[in-house]
């Protein structure tokens, strides 16, 4: 093999590498200024993956005195099995887990025509443009691209303008479900909703299901967005008052790995109790 081909084959071996095995990856996000009533300034998100199974954490702050590493209460993960289409949350403190059906994952081109009529919908009242700034960074051996989105949406009732500042990977979020699903679809899942410091009570979102809720399909660039930075500027015009408000969510990712996981991290510990409803004792994390 002449040595310029086995540079190429090295060079596609190492951009095929990304979460084609072992992944770890571990995103915050942060929301301030002119929240909607309800919203979670702190989020804190971690998946790991191995070949066809995943395990996600999720841990939501009520403000950032909390969000030193500290776990918060429960402690529960959702384990998906992609190539059986069973699904696990387990209740850590608890010791007791239940166990549920997945969704069936639609095809490739079920999801691109969905895809495409969002894109379509989003089209009759946003304006939107994005720019390559040129620039790259390195993240753990592969190379983000700084591409800037600006959107403005102009109706009779609402008049917004929105800046997406980001950083980006060709490559889809971490996961065991298809590639076309994780670079398209929102999964919203069984994560426990937990504020610390807050008022919130544990609890339960709706089971797994996929579909199109991100204002931003088609729109923005597709790939893992490794750094984000969205200022949303608004104007309610029913009111008459024509005062703007803004808000911006910052998000980055603070931890990534591709060693290889403990196989333990995505099964149920044993001794656990299975139980058809989780959280049926829990009260108010204190503060």
């Amino acid at each position: 093999m002449h040595s310029s081909t086995r540079l190429v084959f090295v060079v596609l071996l190492s951009t095929m590498r990304l979460f084609a095995a072992d992944a770890k990856i571990t995103t915050v996000k942060h929301l301030s200024g002119a929240a909607p009533p309800g919203s979670i300034p702190w989020v804190e998100q971690t998946v790991y993956v191995q070949g066809m199974v995943e395990r996600q954490e999720s841990a939501f702050y009520a403000d950032a005195s909390a969000v030193p590493r500290e776990q918060p209460v429960p402690h529960v993960a959702w384990i998906s099995h992609c190539d059986t289409g069973i699904g696990y949350e387990v209740d850590f403190d608890a010791r007791e887990y239940r166990e549920f059906k997945m969704q069936k994952y639609p095809s490739q081109h079920e999801v691109e025509k969905e895809v495409a009529e969002a894109k379509k919908e989003a089209e009759k009242n946003k304006h939107n443009l994005t720019l390559d700034k040129g620039e790259t960074k390195d993240f753990h051996g592969y190379t983000a691209r700084h591409l800037v989105t600006n959107i403005t949406v102009k109706t009779k009732f609402i008049a917004y303008e929105e800046t997406v500042d980001g950083w980006y990977l060709d490559s889809a979020p971490p996961g065991c479900a298809p590639e076309y699903v994780r670079r398209n679809l929102r999964q919203e899942t069984v994560i426990p909703v937990v504020v610390v410091g807050g008022g919130l009570s544990p609890g339960v979102l709706s089971p797994l299901r996929m579909t199109i809720t991100d204002p931003y399909a088609g729109i923005i660039p597709g790939g893992l967005a490794i750094q984000q930075k969205i200022i949303h500027r608004s104007a309610n015009k029913s009111s008459g008052s024509g005062a703007a408000n803004e808000s911006t969510v910052e998000q980055q990712v603070i931890d990534f790995s591709e060693a290889p996981l403990d196989p333990t991290l995505f099964e149920v510990p044993p001794g656990f109790t299975k139980v058809k409803e989780l959280h049926k004792h829990s009260s108010t994390p204190k503060k």
